[in-house]
């Protein structure tokens, strides 16, 4: 049963074979195969359960608070990198753009012989299968790609790069353009709309509005979770302590460490929250002489991967995927102030924008502040930042051969780049906290996966090492940035991990 805060009125003391926290592309997946093999689940959500015809508006104002973690403002502690993580029944699934990509085998190979991971890609395959049928995933079609990903895709063939269209989980897309806002019009066949609703017919029991404060341990064993459930309409929050065999943590790469920390949970070798990646995205905007209206259509219905480097060698380069914001949170990053900005975003409708994703390897933190409250640490490293600005420039040529009147790079100081003699100028530019905008939706890799305990949090089967019967299912576990979007990976994992804890307690 699904139930939510505002039916809450007293303190709640549960159990199940399996309990879970956070309910995205890993927890919520998890749920729904844990439940259909006849394993007793409870989920438990921070997050509000939504209704997409009452409860999403298209609002930035009223949606980011409602979708997103710190109101959609949650920065690293130096306020360089401005990262985006929601909540929510559903997790990020309700806000993201709907990319669907495999993990490459190049990168699982490197994890087979840097990390000692003992599933090879095609172990992968049909999770992958399964995640994409249940899905339903498809191609975009052609006359759904928009204005700004139709010039994107003209810049690239002038220069001799493969633009591409990608897959998506999105059935009978009204085109609207604010996917990033939650679907209304629910269209979208994310893990709120597509894995709860099998979750809840299989058996298990859903909370929103449930904060998961301690992971319980007893001896060397998990035996559950205690938090504390909000009811929304009375103010008052009540006590939730779940007694369960196995505990599984699905909060994301910023939130699961923060829970683990928060319980002591054992880290001999201080890993908890290491290697953080935050595969940043590396926005650039160009103005052309005609209307482009990048608002409307599908965000990112075009991308190119020529620059890639990690799908043949499990390293290094950066995707390009042309990307779009509305009015407010465009205004956040296009540079200048005052009148160099007003006259900046009065070229709004003859904005086309994009952006590199790099494949970092900068190692960043999360820990956790007096308050209970995360704290991030990240800047790239110097090859991260020779990767950054590398995608500045290509996406600038992109925009420049398609036409573009001006490109516009985010430096806190507007760099415009108006011809491709334009473009050395990038190479002497600083790139420093504040002084430029980069940009995370993937954050990963805080809690690593790997058989050596002395460099990893859990093994190969997602379980910890140093303590037996608490998972981690979500981006955290990652052993390196995926270079790609992680939304079909991250579901593959939850598959996969349903069948490792069936196999080990069940």
């Amino acid at each position: 049963m699904l139930f939510q805060g505002k039916e809450i009125n007293c303190d709640q003391h549960l159990s199940a074979d399996v309990c879970i926290v956070g309910s995205g592309a890993g927890g919520g997946v998890l749920a729904k195969e844990l439940a259909e093999k006849g394993i007793s689940v409870i989920l438990l959500e921070e997050g509000k359960y939504f209704q997409p015809l009452l409860d999403f508006n298209l609002r930035e104002e009223k949606m980011l608070p409602k979708l997103f973690q710190e109101n959609g403002g949650r920065t690293t502690g130096n306020l360089g990198v401005t990262i985006t993580h929601g909540k929510g029944i559903g997790g990020s699934t309700l806000h993201n753009i709907n990319l669907c990509f495999r993990t490459v085998p190049a990168i699982v190979e490197r994890w087979q012989h840097e990390d000692g991971i003992t599933f090879n890609y095609e172990k992968l395959i049909p999770y992958f299968e399964k995640v994409e049928k249940t899905l339903e995933i498809n191609q975009i079609k052609e006359e759904q790609v928009n204005t700004n990903n139709l010039i994107f895709r003209e810049g690239c063939e002038k220069l001799g790069i493969t633009a591409k269209i990608p897959f998506h989980n999105r059935k009978d897309c009204l085109s609207c353009g604010f996917c990033e806002l939650g679907c209304k019009f629910d269209r979208k066949q994310n893990v709120a709309k597509v894995y709860i609703p099998l979750a809840l017919k299989a058996g298990a029991d859903i909370y929103s509005d449930c904060k998961v404060e301690r992971v319980i341990i007893s001896g060397r064993r998990p035996t559950g979770v205690s938090g504390e459930i909000f009811n929304r309409e009375t103010g008052r929050k009540y006590k939730i302590i779940v007694k369960s065999k196995v505990t599984v943590v699905s909060a994301g790469a910023i939130h699961t460490p923060v829970l683990l920390q928060k319980s002591n949970v054992p880290d001999p070798k201080k890993l908890i929250g290491k290697t953080l990646h935050l595969h940043p995205y590396c926005p650039v905007g160009a103005v052309f002489d005609r209307e482009v209206y990048g608002w409307k259509g599908i965000p990112q219905s075009m991308y190119t991967d020529d620059f890639a480097d990690f799908k043949k060698t499990g390293y290094g380069g950066f995707t390009i995927i042309p990307g779009f914001a509305h009015p407010g949170s465009m205004a956040g990053i296009v540079p200048g102030s005052g009148k160099e900005h007003w006259e900046i975003m009065k070229d709004y409708v003859r904005m086309a924008a994009g952006g590199a994703m790099v494949h970092d390897e900068t190692n960043g933190t999360v820990s956790v502040n007096r308050f209970g409250n995360p704290v991030v640490n990240y800047w790239p490293d110097q090859e991260d930042q020779r990767q950054i600005i590398a995608g500045f420039k290509k996406t600038a040529e992109i925009y420049l051969a398609a036409g573009a009147k001006k490109v516009l790079l985010p430096y806190t100081t507007p760099v415009l780049i108006k011809s491709m003699d334009d473009l050395a100028r990038i190479d002497s530019s600083e790139l420093s906290p504040r002084k430029v905008t980069i940009m995370s939706v993937h954050p990963q890799s805080s809690c690593r996966m790997g058989e050596n305990p002395a460099k990893a949090v859990v093994n190969s089967r997602c379980e910890m090492h140093s303590l037996k019967g608490l998972y981690l299912c979500d981006t955290s576990v990652y052993p390196t940035s995926l270079g790609s979007p992680p939304q079909v990976t991250t579901m593959a994992l939850g598959t996969m991990v349903a069948d490792n804890i069936r196999d080990d307690y069940f």
